[in-house]
């Protein structure tokens, strides 16, 4: 039997990476966090992001990986 999300158990997923992910990211200094099943799409967005954010900042991506 497979188990499918509602709606707000999927919104409430999306918003705890949203706020989870960046702190792992800050915390550790690194982009090789974990991506969570369920959010998947949302983790690497957040991650690519991120990338972005320090490639225009004008670090060395490679230096967080």
């Amino acid at each position: 039997m497979e188990s499918k999300l509602n709606e707000q158990e999927e919104k409430l997923i999306h918003e705890f990476h949203i706020e989870t992910i960046p702190t792992a990211i800050v915390d550790g200094q690194t982009l090789k966090v974990d991506v969570v099943s369920g959010a998947t799409v949302t983790s690497e967005a957040i991650i690519a992001a991120v990338e972005d954010c320090i490639t225009q900042a004008g670090a060395d991506v490679a230096n967080f990986k």
